[in-house]
Order: C-alpha cells, then sequence, then structure tokens
C-alpha cells in the first residue's frame, strides 16, 4: 500500500511523504519538501530510521525517532521541525491505509 501526505510547518515550510507499507509495517518512505537538512545525506538516515516501524504507532512515536536520529548524527533541521516530521510521516500512513483497507 502506498500513502501520500503533506504537512505544512507553522511559520515554516512544506513537507511531502510518500511511504509504502507491507504487513502493517512502513517498508519504504520518502521524506521531501522546500526545507533543508544539513548535511543533506542526513535525510536518508532518517528514512532509514523509520522503516520498519509499525503503522500503529501515533505521531508522536514517529517523532521521537525523527528526534533520536537528527541528535545522534548532529543534522540541522532548517524550515522544519521533528515535529512536523513525525505528523506528515502518520499522515502518509493513515493515506495508505484509507487506500488500501489495512
Amino acid at each position: 500500500m502506498k500513502g501520500y501526505a503533506e504537512y505544512k510547518v507553522p511559520e515554516g515550510k512544506l513537507v511531502k511523504v510518500k511511504v509504502e507499507m507491507q504487513d502493517g509495517n512502513i517498508t519504504s518512505l520518502q521524506i521531501l519538501g522546500d526545507f533543508f537538512v544539513h548535511p543533506e545525506h542526513h535525510i536518508e538516515e532518517i528514512e532509514k530510521h523509520l522503516c520498519g516501524l509499525s503503522a500503529s504507532n501515533r505521531a508522536v512515536f514517529f517523532e521521537k525517532k525523527v528526534r533520536e536520529i537528527v541528535k545522534k548524527r548532529k543534522t540541522h533541521l532548517v524550515g522544519v521541525t521533528e515535529e512536523a516530521i513525525g505528523i506528515a510521516v502518520k499522515e502518509a500512513v493513515r493515506s495508505a491505509q484509507a487506500s488500501g483497507g489495512e
């Protein structure tokens, strides 16, 4: 199942998330938008860190996972927050569930 969501950060940028799920878990995730991540390749690490997680998790859980990798890798987010990414991930998961019946 595939899902997509957009979330506008208050006073910030647009976050877009594409997600693929199977058996209730996130199998693929892409985070896009008009924000900045430094170093740039850390966005891929954030995506990998979220893959394999259960779709039943709440947005705050996804936020926590993003915060963990951002802190561990000393990543700088500009125009976006960990919370915004977590919300967009959860909305993309909901989109996939609505379209696929899981």
